[in-house]
């Protein structure tokens, strides 16, 4: 991995940078995007990442830190972890604003009330990459996928945020 997607995922999981952003008068990182992303050559090659082996094996290491039931996720399992992402990338956002998107996102993700394939979380898992990676180096989308393992290993508790207003 080159120092630039080391550095570049080192900030999407910074606590302070939005609060620096913020204060700097510039956008927040989730507000943040690349345009040049949505190009037809990029769109293409963002597709194909999701098919690359060592992104395949990254995606796979992520789903089996999840509870499974025969290859079956539950809901309580799918939000638990959900906001636990969440925590990681917008630490300043509230619990239940980020509960709220994990419902959301639930049925979104999943074709049953109660249940999300390891196909389907996977295909969330990098849906959630490709929205925070600004290139389309597979070398960016391993580093942020691999940083998220110990935030599912229990080593980031999801903590509630207080509203200050």
């Amino acid at each position: 991995m080159c120092i630039r997607d080391s550095l570049q995922t080192a900030l999407v999981f910074n606590p302070w940078r939005d609060r620096v952003a913020e204060m700097d008068g510039k956008l927040v990182y989730a507000e943040d995007g690349n345009l040049s992303m949505d190009n037809e050559k990029n769109s293409k090659m963002r597709t194909e990442l999701r098919s690359h082996p060592a992104v395949e094996d990254a995606l796979g290491r992520l789903t089996s830190l999840y509870t499974q039931v025969d290859g079956m996720i539950g809901k309580d399992e799918y939000v638990r972890n959900y906001l636990r992402i969440f925590q990681a990338l917008q630490p300043d956002v509230p619990t239940a604003e980020a509960q709220q998107e994990a419902e959301e996102d639930w049925r979104s993700d999943s074709t049953d009330h109660n249940f999300i394939s390891q196909q389907q979380l996977a295909r969330s898992l990098f849906e959630l990459a490709d929205l925070w990676c600004k290139s389309v180096d597979v070398n960016e989308y391993l580093a942020f996928l691999d940083t998220l393992v110990p935030k599912l290993r229990g080593g980031y508790p999801v903590q509630a945020v207080q509203q200050t207003q």
